[in-house]
């Protein structure tokens, strides 16, 4: 044999390839496969052993099996958590508070928007929304002040969403 002819051993009857397998890619019903043609299909490699045209390459009659996919291997170690990015539209900040939160009234809610609030929703201990408030004031893009000195003492715990 010279380095043009391939000997592909099949039990007791060795099939003889000259001029080497002829790699042909993705297997296709339609396409007409020679011997020594070698396709993949299903994560396999075959070589065509007798000359075909529509038998899949499992059909050990027209097609031997090269190699086959090997089992799933270890699930692989966890990587490294990446930045957090900047919050997108309509990102929320939500937060509990209780009169202890207030500072002669004033509420600061540091949230993590990055952006100034487009819009700011409170929400009392029986969980309706409050108006009236006196004042809300961006500090920044990372804080903002609520006046609730209209309403006293705040009973239980309230809630407020910051969105924008």
């Amino acid at each position: 044999m010279d380095i043009n002819t391939t000997r592909i051993l099949g039990g007791l009857n060795p099939t003889i390839i000259t001029g080497g397998l002829i790699p042909r890619g993705v297997y296709g019903a339609g396409t007409a496969y020679v011997v020594g043609d070698a396709v993949s299909y299903n994560n396999s490699s075959y070589v065509c052993i007798l000359a075909t045209t529509g038998h899949v390459p499992t059909n050990t009659t027209y097609w031997m099996l090269l190699s086959a996919q090997g089992s799933t291997g270890p699930t692989g170690a966890t990587g490294a958590t990446g930045a957090t990015g900047p919050a997108g539209p309509g990102s929320s900040y939500i937060t509990s508070f209780t009169n202890a939160s207030l500072t002669a009234g004033i509420l600061t809610v540091t949230h993590n928007l990055g952006n100034k609030y487009n819009n700011v929703t409170i929400y009392d201990n029986t969980d309706t929304v409050v108006t009236g408030v006196d004042a809300i004031i961006a500090v920044n893009t990372n804080s903002l002040t609520v006046n609730l000195s209209s309403y006293w003492v705040l009973t239980g715990t309230w809630h407020i969403i910051v969105t924008f």
